[in-house]
């Protein structure tokens, strides 16, 4: 959402500008299959969030030294047929603000924001998509 100020001159309509900055609010939920990884396996989504386990190593996508700790998060939208190009959205320093699990759904649901206002969205190629989930 954008938030702009309409100001007036005399009652007339006159001026637009931009509102205050609002972070980009983001909402996953993923399927729980371990909460963090056996050594030298892929990475679980918990242990990068905590930056723990397997990531403990991994440096922060936010350049500056001082902030809390964050992460990009690569979106991947892979169509099964019908085109050649598939769409990939990056959230850029997202920093996850809570972590609920759903043992009973087997799921673990995240929700944080992102030190940006928007995603970047842009189009890949459809080979790029992988066909198996890299966690199982």
């Amino acid at each position: 959402t954008v938030e702009r100020i309409y100001d007036t001159d005399r009652g007339i309509l006159d001026t637009v500008r931009d509102d205050t900055q609002t972070p980009l609010e983001l909402n996953l939920e993923f399927t729980y299959v371990f909460v963090t990884a056996s050594s030298g396996k892929v990475v679980s989504p918990v242990d990068a969030l905590k930056k723990i386990g397997q990531a403990s190593e991994w440096v922060s996508s936010d350049t500056d030294q001082c902030a809390p700790y964050a992460v990009t998060i690569e979106l991947r939208h892979c169509v099964p047929c019908g085109t050649d190009e598939d769409e990939l959205l990056v959230f850029k320093d997202f920093r996850y603000e809570s972590l609920e699990y759903d043992l009973q759904e087997a799921t673990i649901a995240v929700s944080g924001r992102c030190n940006v206002t928007d995603a970047v969205a842009s189009r890949v190629a459809a080979l790029d998509c992988p066909v198996t989930n890299p966690i199982a």
